[in-house]
């Protein structure tokens, strides 16, 4: 206070960091018109997904799943050539599971 007094300290407190990874996307396969993969599991619950291309962000999802004819669209507007799309799972605190095996779009 005013006068210099200072209370006693208080109780302490504890704090949990998260910082485990989400499990890595497998198994990324067409079925329809999407693009599925197996759903990543984490010890906090709920993951988002970021898909790349030849190892650029293009779009995210909190799906297992995104919209095969925007990966195909993408890939031809990069012409000729194989191209490689990855997704990595990310959990409520921001870490970051490694990059799927890529999945192969090639453009003729």
């Amino acid at each position: 206070d005013s006068a210099g007094n200072e209370s006693g300290w208080s109780d302490p407190v504890s704090v949990a960091i998260e910082d485990e990874p989400p499990t890595v996307p497998r198994n990324i396969r067409v079925e329809g018109d999407l693009a599925v993969w197996d759903p990543s599991t984490d010890n906090s619950g709920a993951v988002r997904y970021e898909v790349f291309f030849d190892g650029f962000s293009i779009n995210t999802t909190s799906k297992p799943q995104d919209d095969f004819a925007f990966w195909t669209d993408v890939a031809e507007a990069y012409g000729p050539g194989e191209h490689l799309f990855t997704v990595e799972a990310i959990d409520s605190s921001q870490n970051r599971s490694g990059p799927s095996e890529p999945f192969v779009i090639v453009v003729d």
